[in-house]
């Protein structure tokens, strides 16, 4: 065997290609055994030593921050009295820490993936750009996932163990173990051309594993509960929070049956129960919430939401919930066993699945749909409220003050009946019932019939097509089309992106949260767009003027009219003479083809005439008008703010229109240059630019006055 020794300098020894002894000795010495199989010993000093395959590293207590480059293969455990180590090369290692603060980082730049471990000490571990597992055991540790390659998916595992670690995954897809109220997660936003609710696999989650209240991280999608007993609270995105309770582990060990609460706070979310007694909000947002086995409660919240009643882990365990709709248009499935189910606020659908269940439909135009057993609706309004079901094939009697409707053959586990409180039975007619049409989780085509439909798309982008009678359809989660029929439909988008069309007949429509289209094709069609709900268009062939919180509008038949509202709009004409009004808001008008007149109304408007011999009618504030191609009018009027003409032409036979009594003649303007290139023209109450015009072209022929 070799043996190197060095100095108390800062040295660099290199084995051969044999079994060698490299001895640092004092100062920071870099030792490198070469072949075989070689033992370092750093000595003081902080040294750096490359191990390769069965080296051995001995290193003193007190000898110095010393780091280990691994250049082996397989699992290298960090020796007594080292702190650091590094990967060697780009394949991935696999490092285990020891007692002390270690910091070890794995490999980078290549497709090897990391496995490190950091043991007793309070550690900090660095993955590389794959697909990384990091592991901080005992103490506080740091774990840092790295930035992942472009356009390649990876997914890194951080668990910080005991202690309150703090974790962050980089920017692509991490799964976070968590087990203390101190852990700190730190998760970059999903990329905006990924959606975490349709693509599993592209989203960040937390498995925690601890007691107490959690508070799901920023930019975490997923959260899976699977400690004690503990309460969750999800952020303001569209979540995914579930307890794992009666499910397996990936080991294939149940994880018990504890009672969970869940708080889906904001965001669409979708929020699962498990085998205990849980209670489950939604929050705001438009929620899917799926109760469990046992007997939980289930809240929707704000928003248009879908509460189930057993989503059936346990075939055998099935509970009595207690569904809450609250506010929205909700959806309300009791499911099995013996159910109680409040909509609240809203025109909600309560449904009451097998079991005797009770049904409250609260404030708002309710349906009832009863299930195999014997079901109550408390508080059916006739003439107001709607019963789910086939009017052909029920038979109604009177029982005492109630309504009884009996279902035969309707459902797959049998006969059901459903009991209307305080209602006379001669008063019921096909009138007060819907058909009802029910989507899944998938992508639904439903289609209604020519009597009065429910349509309910459910999770998926769905595509839901009413019939001609006067049906409500609501789309759910998803990028849903809808399209109404020659009836008086009542149409809800739900959340997502959805396309809504009521028909020939005069609807409502409700898009709700995300970027919404509308097809408004009747007189007496009616907008009902949420606030913050996203940036929604209305296309309209007829005369229409914006709801509150719609952005844009688009006239698509000739010669008619569109007006805004108070936000800033986009309002774009089409063929023909259409009249476009902005209102409040800083707003841009479109007139393009036709002789079209065009008013910004207040604040600060732009507005475009576009082919045609167009009038714009710059009104209050400061507006930038443009005629566009044709023979255009500019119409201006005292106290009206400062306005300014981009496109002035008198060679296209351009004119600008004055109102006011102190102007009625071209002597009483006052024109000069607006020393950039452009003119000013003032009268005794208001003021123009005219961009690049020159003063001295400007004569009586370019104005009328109107007094």
């Amino acid at each position: 065997m070799a043996v190197f020794t060095g100095t108390e300098n800062d040295d660099t020894l290199t084995g051969g290609a044999d079994d060698d002894l490299l001895e640092g000795l004092g100062g920071n010495d870099t030792l490198d055994g070469g072949d075989g199989i070689d033992t370092l010993d750093g000595g003081a000093g902080d040294d750096g030593l490359i191990v390769g395959q069965g080296d051995l590293v001995l290193e003193a207590i007190g000898g110095g921050v010393d780091t280990v480059v691994w250049m082996g293969t397989g699992l290298y455990e960090l020796t007594a009295n080292v702190e650091h180590a590094v990967a060697g090369h780009a394949d991935g290692v696999e490092i285990a820490g020891n007692d002390l603060d270690n910091d070890i980082t794995g490999s980078d730049g290549g497709f090897g993936q990391n496995r490190l471990e950091g043991g007793d000490g309070n550690d900090t571990l660095r993955g590389g750009s794959w697909d990384d597992s990091l592991e901080g055991g005992a103490g506080n540790d740091l774990l840092l996932g790295q930035v992942g390659p472009e356009f390649v998916v990876t997914i890194d595992r951080l668990d910080g163990g005991a202690g309150d670690d703090t974790m962050s995954g980089g920017d692509r897809y991490d799964t976070y173990w968590a087990d203390s109220l101190g852990d700190v997660i730190i998760e970059a936003p999903t990329p905006a051309d990924i959606d975490p609710t349709e693509d599993f696999e592209s989203a960040d989650r937390v498995y925690w594993t601890g007691s107490g209240v959690y508070a799901q991280p920023l930019n975490v999608e997923y959260l899976h509960l699977r400690g004690g007993a503990t309460e969750a609270v999800g952020n303001e995105q569209a979540n995914n929070l579930t307890s794992d309770y009666g499910n397996f582990d990936e080991d294939g060990n149940e994880i018990g049956d504890e009672s969970v609460t869940i708080d889906g706070a904001g965001g669409d979310d979708v929020i699962n129960g498990g085998s205990g007694l849980d209670s489950l909000l939604g929050g705001e947002g438009d929620d899917y919430v799926y109760a469990g086995d046992s007997g939980d409660t289930a809240t929707g919240g704000a928003g248009d939401d879908y509460l189930l009643g057993d989503n059936f882990m346990n075939f055998f365990d099935f509970g009595h919930d207690l569904l809450l709709g609250e506010e929205g248009n909700d959806i309300l499935d009791g499911n099995i066993d013996d159910d109680t189910l409040d909509g609240g606020e809203g025109n909600d659908a309560l449904i009451g699945g097998a079991g005797n269940d009770m049904l409250t439909g609260g404030v708002g135009l309710d349906r009832f749909a009863g299930g195999p057993g014997t079901d109550v609706a408390i508080d059916y309004v006739d003439g107001e409220d709607r019963i789910l079901g086939d009017f052909s094939r029920v038979t109604i009697t009177q029982d005492g003050a109630d309504t009884l409707i009996f279902f035969p053959e309707e459902f797959d586990e049998g006969d059901g009946t459903l009991r209307l409180l305080n209602t006379d039975a001669t008063t019921i007619t096909a009138e007060d019932f819907q058909e009802f049409f029910n989507g899944s989780f998938d992508d639904d085509f439903l289609e209604g019939t020519a009597g009065a439909d429910f349509l309910a798309g459910g999770a998926g982008n769905d595509n839901l097509k009413a019939g001609a009678g006067a049906d409500a359809s609501d789309g759910g989660s998803g990028d849903d089309k809808i399209q109404g029929g020659s009836g008086r439909d009542d149409i809800a988008g739900g959340s997502g992106k959805d396309t809504l069309d009521g028909g020939s007949e005069a609807d409502e429509m409700a898009g709700g949260l995300g970027d919404d289209l509308y097809r408004v094709d009747a007189v007496g069609d009616v907008v009902v767009e949420a606030k913050k709900g996203g940036l929604d268009r209305v296309e309209a062939s007829v005369d229409f003027t914006l709801g509150k919180h719609v952005e844009e509008l688009l006239l698509t038949a000739a010669g008619i009219d569109g007006a805004g509202n108070a936000l800033a709009n986009r309002i774009e004409g089409g063929s023909g003479a259409n009249r476009l009004e902005g209102l409040d808001g800083d707003d841009r008008l479109f007139g393009k083809s036709g002789d079209d007149a065009l008013f910004g109304g207040h604040q600060d408007d732009q507005l475009y005439g576009g082919n045609g011999a167009d009038t714009l009618y710059g009104a209050r504030d400061s507006d930038l008008l443009t005629g566009g191609a044709g023979a255009d009018t500019f119409a201006f009027s005292d106290q009206q703010g400062v306005d300014t003409i981009a496109d002035f032409s008198s060679a296209e036979g351009d004119r600008i229109r004055i109102a006011s009594a102190s102007a009625d003649v071209f002597e009483d303007l006052k024109i000069k240059s607006d020393g950039a290139g452009g003119a000013i023209v003032r009268w005794a109450g208001g003021k123009i630019f005219l961009t690049d015009v020159a003063p001295a072209s400007l004569d009586a022929a370019d104005f009328q006055f109107t007094g």
